[in-house]
């Protein structure tokens, strides 16, 4: 089994190939369970990608940057990151908060207990204000 380059148009495109070929501008010879694991990976989210010479290897996926990554670098605005953290806290809330809140009302837990919930979660989800960029 053979992983694969061919420059066209001034790209190099790779693939995977039982037959070796002489249009290729370079190839790495892999075994069938090396080809394999490869596919297996990717079944499980990881990323087939090829080095220069192409030979194939595994990578995990980046993950995407979170609002405040976004906002930190200038991404999003103000209210686009407000926005979220408004709807983050607004979940949590219902999530978190709201039961402690009904506790309180009828006398099964103080006060402060829903008090601490709710600054926990400003915390958590901190708007751009409270926050240093």
């Amino acid at each position: 089994m053979y992983a694969f380059k061919v420059i066209e148009a001034g790209k190099d495109c790779f693939g995977f190939d039982d037959v070796l070929s002489d249009n290729w501008d370079c190839f790495f010879e892999i075994t069938n369970n090396f080809y394999s694991e490869l596919f297996k990976g990717q079944e499980l989210g990881k990323i087939i990608k090829f080095k220069d010479n192409a030979e194939p290897y595994l990578e995990e996926p980046k993950l995407a940057k979170t609002k405040k990554e976004l906002y930190l670098e200038g991404m999003i605005s103000v209210q686009e990151f407000d926005s979220d953290v408004k709807r983050k806290r607004k979940n949590a809330y219902l999530k978190e908060a709201d039961a402690l809140f009904y506790e309180y009302q009828r006398g099964e837990i103080d006060k402060q207990v829903w008090l601490d919930k709710v600054q926990e979660i400003k915390i958590r989800y901190p708007k751009a204000a409270e926050i240093e960029k």
